[in-house]
C-alpha cells in the first residue's frame, strides 16, 4: 500500500498562474507548484487543504481534507 499523495491544483487560466498551498490556513511555502506533493504520510499530514490560482481576473479557490486513518505498509 502506498502512503504518498498527490493532487493537482487548478490547470486552466490565463497566464500567469500564481499558485499558493495551504494546511489547515497555513501557508505551506511552496507557491508556484501545480502539484502538491506529501511522501510518506503520517497523521499529522491529516487536514484542511487548500490551492489559491490567481491571475489577472481575479482569484479560485478549491479545499480538500485528508484524514490519515491507519498505516500503510508494503
Amino acid at each position: 500500500m502506498d502512503s504518498d499523495f498527490s493532487k493537482k491544483c487548478i490547470s486552466r487560466g490565463d497566464l500567469p498562474l500564481q499558485i499558493n498551498w495551504t494546511k489547515n490556513g497555513v501557508d505551506l511555502g511552496n507557491q508556484n507548484k501545480n502539484i502538491l506533493s506529501v511522501d510518506n504520510m503520517t497523521f499529522n499530514d491529516t487536514g484542511l487543504y487548500g490551492c489559491t490560482a490567481t491571475n489577472w481576473a481575479g482569484q479560485a479557490r478549491t479545499t480538500f481534507w485528508i484524514d490519515v486513518t491507519g498505516k500503510a505498509y508494503d
